[in-house]
């Protein structure tokens, strides 16, 4: 997950988004004519709203993985139920099977 959260927030930075935008939300609603050459039907995968959603969605992993750990579970066991609750209602085959063989490298729950 840290390739991936490394190319959204190169999405983030590379956006079109007005960079003299101090505002968080100012800055994503600048890039809206981006979004605007495909009718508003979704976010393109380059843009800064796509960067903000996967980086959000990556978060939201976390704070479930690590709040099954507090809980007691084993790395596998959070990372299974973590990614139950989050990141797979988001991804297609190939990146489900990416971050499956990913996840299964991490260490037990007492070597973290």
């Amino acid at each position: 997950t840290g390739d991936y959260l490394a190319a959204n927030i190169k999405k983030l930075r590379a956006s079109k988004a007005d960079k003299s935008k101090l505002a968080y939300r100012a800055w994503l609603m600048s890039e809206l004519p981006v979004h605007g050459a495909n009718g508003y039907s979704g976010y393109p995968d380059d843009s800064a709203a796509m960067g903000n959603l996967w980086i959000g969605w990556t978060l939201e992993f976390f704070v479930e993985m690590f709040a099954c750990l507090h809980q007691g579970k084993d790395t596998s066991q959070s990372v299974d139920a973590a990614y139950a609750q989050t990141l797979y209602n988001h991804q297609n085959f190939a990146q489900r099977f990416a971050f499956k063989a990913a996840m299964g490298r991490l260490p037990n729950r007492d070597a973290i």
